[in-house]
């Protein structure tokens, strides 16, 4: 069975890191240790029909690009398998994460809205907070500061290693959108790097529509899928706080815990 914690950052974030391209979630998503960023501007790396782009430019301009569209709607796959799917509103900033079994059947859910992460469980709302025991809700907890720094072009500069490059190579359309195809190849060594190659199909405007990870897991390789199946359209997401008009539907993690017993 996946993890709660692993469908959450591949649900909401995904896509972005996609565009990271360090192999390090966390210093992708550090702001206050991360050093100033070389690019502090979108150079429109994809501009000249280049052989290929920078990593850390590409991320620049990647996260500007989604900050300038309302909202979307994704679909995470996992070879094949639907593992989740995500609606994001840009302004304000919230995030609905509805993830699935291995079965098809929809399982945890989680909302990110004013800095806050709200997981349901047995048709309860419960507050992630970092001073849970539960170390998948306190990291949960950590969601949306992630979600923010990523989304901040200079943040999402700074934690992408500049000595890497993607490979162009092609051009295709989607759905109507004419996008680039960037890979990267994360490793030559397939028996013990986790991570083998990422595929971006980025749009002029550097909002990836689509992204392909290969990853090596337990002797087979298994390919990691993000589809946006709407663009540039706002989501309404509600703050459990004030789901209902009369009772949030909030418990406390204390009052989940009795319920458990």
């Amino acid at each position: 069975m996946r993890s709660t914690k692993y469908l959450g950052v591949l649900g909401a974030l995904a896509l972005l890191l996609a565009g990271c391209a360090n192999g390090d979630v966390e210093s992708a998503t550090e702001s206050p240790a991360d050093p100033p960023a070389v690019v502090d501007h979108c150079t429109d790396p994809l501009a000249g029909d280049p052989t290929d782009v920078n990593a850390q430019e590409l991320a620049f301009c990647q996260a500007e690009g989604l900050t300038k569209i309302a909202g979307w709607i994704q679909e995470d796959t996992i070879d094949g398998t639907l593992a989740s799917r995500s609606r994001v509103n840009i302004d304000p900033l919230a995030v609905e994460i509805q993830s699935y079994t291995d079965s098809g059947e929809p399982g945890a859910r989680a909302i990110l809205i004013r800095g806050n992460t709200f997981v349901e469980r047995e048709g309860k709302w419960v507050q992630a907070t970092t001073e849970s025991d539960d170390g998948t809700m306190a990291y949960q907890a950590t969601m949306p500061m992630r979600f923010e720094a990523l989304l901040n072009p200079e943040l999402r500069a700074a934690g992408t290693n500049p000595d890497l490059t993607y490979d162009v190579i092609g051009h295709e359309t989607i759905d109507g959108d004419a996008v680039t195809v960037l890979s990267l190849q994360l490793s030559d060594d397939a028996e013990t790097s986790n991570a083998r190659e990422s595929r971006l199909y980025v749009r002029d405007d550097y909002v990836v529509v689509h992204t392909e990870t290969t990853f090596r897991v337990n002797g087979s390789n298994q390919v990691r899928a993000t589809v946006l199946t709407t663009i540039d359209e706002p989501q309404k997401i509600i703050n459990p706080r004030f789901e209902n008009d009369d009772e949030s539907g909030l418990s406390s993690e204390s009052d989940q815990a009795s319920d458990e017993q």
